[in-house]
């Protein structure tokens, strides 16, 4: 049987076990109240799980169906970089302090492999487009750390802001 990148049963089986995986997690948020603290601890292991399969899951269809050494070093830096942008804008999107931290941690690993195994993985264009969308994106966030790094700091810390109509001075 023919396959292709994302449409196949081995991608198909893993996304029904991070569905599931998700589901064990949204019930165990959702009944918060009626479980015992030390079972909500179980909640942040599932979230984890459930990233890390998904994580594993695209990083085995970049290794399947690129063919070169160089569209696979770079592929999976790009995958993980794009998860951890995706995962870091849920985290922010939903208010949960672990979920963006989580996500800050996947880029930060992608941008560790592009600057310790890349440069002897890749060559030529490869490795040059590789290092100016990294610099580009360093750069944005260095500009946005340096105009909003108090608001940064209490976001990833998980406090509210400061300002206009906050309660805290």
């Amino acid at each position: 049987m023919n396959s292709s990148p994302v449409v196949n049963y081995s991608f198909g089986a893993a996304l029904v076990c991070v569905c599931a995986v998700y589901g064990v997690a949204y019930m165990t948020a959702r009944d918060g109240r009626k479980v015992v603290r030390g079972e909500m601890a179980v909640l942040a292991l599932l979230v984890f799980m459930a990233h890390a399969l998904a994580l594993f899951a695209l990083s085995s269809e970049v290794l399947t169906y690129v063919d070169t050494t160089d569209g696979k070093s770079l592929g999976l830096t790009l995958t993980w970089a794009a998860y951890g942008v995706v995962v870091l804008v849920a985290g922010i999107a939903g208010k949960w302090r672990g979920v963006r931290l989580g996500g800050l941690v996947v880029v930060a690993v992608a941008i560790l492999k592009l600057f310790v195994v890349d440069p002897w993985m890749l060559h030529g264009g490869h490795r040059v487009a590789a290092y100016l969308i990294v610099g580009v994106l360093l750069v944005a966030g260095g500009f946005a750390y340096h105009r909003h790094g108090e608001a940064i700091k209490g976001f990833i810390r998980g406090l509210p802001a400061r300002g206009a109509g906050s309660t805290r001075s």
